[in-house]
């Protein structure tokens, strides 16, 4: 594997930990300036308060990108791998569709 290939399936990887990440990162600074600006106008100072709505925001876009997320992180691994050089994937997913068309008691014979 040359350099080259190396430093692009890291840069690859580095652009998918971010775009991965951007929807979760961004709406945690939203909440937390807004958090901020409400404690600045109101002169609350309580820590708490920083960190409960960024917890629930967090979970509440986890729970609503997760499934794009998961997709996103999966194609990336099929292209990764069925890009490496030198990989078997091409029988590997000849082999992995001929047993999901056989039906379960063969599996089991």
């Amino acid at each position: 594997m040359t350099p080259e290939a190396v430093m692009t399936i890291m840069q690859d990887a580095m652009e998918m930990m971010l775009i991965i990440s951007g929807p979760i990162l961004g709406a945690g600074l939203v909440i937390g300036v807004l958090v901020g600006i409400v404690q600045a106008v109101t002169q609350v100072q309580e820590m708490t308060l920083t960190f409960v709505p960024k917890i629930l925001v967090t979970v509440m876009v986890l729970m609503f990108a997760f499934p794009w997320m998961l997709q996103t992180m999966v194609d990336f691994t099929v292209n990764l791998y069925s890009t490496w050089p030198g990989s078997e994937a091409d029988e590997w997913s000849t082999s992995t569709s001929r047993h999901s068309n056989s039906n379960a008691s063969s599996w089991f014979s």
